[in-house]
């Protein structure tokens, strides 16, 4: 059983959640800035130093190309002399290499020294700034998976689902693929914003600077016929880029579901021992391994190939071409021997856009196609990161003007126990992409919405880092319950909470009033749509058509702003556990992060927990290992309601609360459910009509429709 209370506070309630962490805050980013769109793109991911760290790895290595530029004119320049000595000028090239020779020789040293070092800074700071930035938009991706929770963060493009498949694919979406965006994927990111943006518009820059040096200290019409040329060399590097960006996602994709797999296999690893499917899962695992390992292999020698015709044909047609114009301006009698030498050096300096190719299929292409999908999923997370959305306030649903919605709905009621309750003509139906889900071996789907708990390996969130329970993010609609993404064993088939295909309207033509403090109990056959009914009433999943009203919050088909207000006002109680890995204390705080110890102990004693817990050597500190597994299965649930009782919401839904624990624990359960329940407006759907004998009404769900 899994308990989920949202984070923002009730009106008339005292506030649960405390303050926000860093890693939940509403990340805002200036306005973007800078000549080149690949550096204005994405710049919703990164913190407000990733810009200034590009700008100053920009001004390093434009002066690193320079300063390159400066010593091999020195050089051609020295060079020049020694050939006409060699060529017979005896004593006045003597004499002009003993005036001239050592300076040139100095200043070349002193301008090759200056471009090492500022091309070593640029390096130091662009790695730098990658790790800081590494764990800025791992955050703020995290913040955006839990703001949306899992019914919406995967489905549609830019979601992490999309990764396997591709917007709008069939293939069923893993947790995988959110796992893979917040580690590899944003290692990605960071790496092709803080060190490869930087150096490609460095390397678009540089040549034209060093044309202008050109054309100042040696030949002006050389410098401009070379120019012509290095046109050309960044419409090449752009074509070379749209005819490989296909054939990179797809191996891009491949990647992504191996990786999905191999998640499932380590969840499912239990199961597939019990059921001798080991083998079996290992020999498919090999296949599918392999045929990345093929994908991959025909890319690279794709790429290859394609490096090699490129820079090789550019470099040799660009340096021949600077070689033939310099003996034509020689014989001209324009420019001298050195000043010829020194425009062929320098030429190799206009190469540097070339030398980006190679690096663009390695970091470019993978950095942007993650890129896309993180900028999209903070787009449909809606919390201000990017332009064009909005975000919820907590306590109610904010329209253009601030007020909070309440029109056509009903007003919450002050000082009377619970939320009052109204779905009004209300049909649901599950939206077109399965979201976080996937396939366990066991048959349990993942991907419940968020607060909908799961039994370990259903899509469950990947255990934050030194054992402490990651806290979500306020309005995330995980604020003290389960992460997001956990399973609670929907019908494989479809990855449903009804069992119904999606598409299909669950619920149909649903009315429904519960006065405040009420106990409605609601029954049905599996798949009659009764989790989709809590999910209603959790803000989860939205209306098609009608209204729901929970406390004065009204939310309507399309209106996304209403779900952190429906998730602030609500408790969801489930039939699985999800306990991070932690202690007891860990655990009850994700529910409010300022509870003193004695409000942990009064929590548990609501749960009927706390003897046992006192009883051990740790006491709260008790850690509960991973999933919960030191603990038994009534110990984990009981955890799992004090964190309710923590939460303090005034609609308490409860789905199928005791249908996986033994007598005994299903009556220390019940009673401590009573508990909860008092000064509280309930919702329990069950499958026995004995769960609902202490209900004040019992409704049917029966073919979409509630009697």
């Amino acid at each position: 059983m899994t308990t989920s209370q949202h984070s923002a506070p009730t009106a008339g309630r005292p506030s649960s959640t405390g303050p926000r962490s860093g890693a939940a805050s509403r990340p805002r980013s200036g306005a973007a800035a800078g000549p080149l769109a690949g550096l204005r793109a994405g710049r919703v991911l990164t913190g407000p130093t990733a810009g200034r760290a590009n700008a100053v790895a920009l001004m390093l290595l434009l002066l690193a190309s320079l300063a390159q530029a400066c010593c091999l004119i020195e050089v051609g320049r020295a060079l020049g002399l020694l050939v006409a000595g060699a060529g017979g000028a005896g004593r006045i090239a003597v004499a002009a290499w003993g005036s001239a020779g050592p300076g040139l020789l100095l200043r070349a040293l002193l301008a090759a020294a200056v471009s090492a070092l500022a091309a070593g800074a640029a390096d130091g700071v662009s790695r730098r700034s990658a790790a800081r930035e590494e764990g800025v938009i791992r955050g703020r991706v995290l913040a955006a998976l839990l703001r949306l929770g899992p019914l919406r963060s995967d489905s549609g493009p830019g979601g992490p689902g999309a990764v396997p498949g591709g917007p709008g694919a069939a293939a069923t979406t893993r947790a995988g693929a959110a796992v893979g965006l917040l580690t590899d994927g944003a290692e990605r990111v960071s790496r092709y914003r803080q060190t490869f943006l930087a150096p490609t518009a460095a390397a678009a820059l540089a040549p034209i600077a060093v044309l202008v040096l050109a054309a100042v200290a040696v030949d002006w019409l050389s410098a401009l016929v070379l120019a012509a040329a290095v046109v050309v060399v960044p419409w090449a590097v752009v074509q070379v880029h749209r005819r490989t960006r296909s054939s990179s996602g797809a191996s891009r994709r491949r990647r992504a579901v191996l990786s999905a797999r191999y998640l499932e296999v380590i969840q499912g690893l239990e199961t597939l021992v019990l059921a001798r499917a080991g083998d079996r899962a290992v020999a498919e695992l090999e296949e599918a391994g392999e045929e990345n390992r093929r994908g991959l292999m025909r890319l690279l020698a794709g790429n290859q190939l394609v490096i090699l015709l490129t820079d090789g044909l550019a470099s040799l047609l660009l340096v021949v071409g600077a070689a033939a114009l310099s003996l034509v301006r020689v014989r001209s009698g324009a420019i001298t021997a050195g000043d010829a030498i020194a425009l062929v050096l320098v030429s190799v300096v206009l190469l540097e856009p070339l030398d980006r190719v190679g690096s663009f299929f390695y970091v470019g292409m993978s950095g942007r196609a993650n890129e896309r999908l993180m900028t999209g999923l903070l787009r449909r997370a809606g919390d201000g990161t990017v332009p064009g959305t909005r975000t919820a306030e907590p306590d109610g649903v904010a329209g253009a003007d601030g007020a909070a919605d309440v029109d056509g709905g009903i007003a919450p009621t002050a000082g009377s126990p619970g939320a009052r309750v109204r779905l009004s003509a209300v049909t649901a139906r599950w939206p077109e992409a399965p979201v976080l889900t996937a396939r366990h071996p066991g048959g349990h789907p993942g991907g419940r919405p968020a607060g909908y708990g799961g039994p370990a390996g259903q899509g469950a969130p990947t255990a934050p880092a030194h054992g402490r329970p990651a806290v979500p993010a306020a309005g995330s609609g995980a604020g003290s319950g389960a992460g997001t993404g956990t399973g609670t064993g929907r019908p494989a088939a479809h990855g449903r909470p009804d069992g119904r295909p999606s598409g299909r309207d669950v619920l149909t033509g649903v009315d429904l009033d519960i006065e405040p403090g009420e106990h409605v109990a609601v029954v049905g056959p599996s798949g009659a749509g009764k989790s989709t009914l809590l999910a209603l009433l959790d803000g989860e999943l939205l209306p098609t058509v009608g209204t729901v009203a929970v406390d004065g919050v009204t939310a309507a088909r399309g209106d996304e702003a209403a779900r952190d207000a429906l998730r602030a006002r609500s408790a969801v109680v489930t039939q699985s556990t999800w306990l991070f890995t932690g202690t007891v204390a860990d655990n009850l705080r994700l529910a409010r992060p300022d509870a003193t110890d004695d409000e942990l102990w009064a929590a548990l004693a609501a749960a009927g927990l706390d003897d046992e817990v006192r009883a051990t050597p740790d006491g709260l500190a008790t850690a509960v290992g991973e999933r919960g597994t030191a603990l038994s299965g009534g110990q984990a649930q009981r955890v799992a309601l004090a964190r309710a009782f923590l939460a303090d919401r005034p609609l308490l839904l409860l789905d199928e609360p005791t249908s996986q624990v033994d007598l005994a624990s299903e009556a220390v359960i019940v009673e401590a459910l009573g508990r909860l329940g008092e000064g509280r407006t309930v919702v329990t759907v069950t499958h026995r009509r004995a769960a609902a004998d202490d209900a004040d009404r019992v409704l049917t769900v029966e073919g979409g429709r509630l009697r």
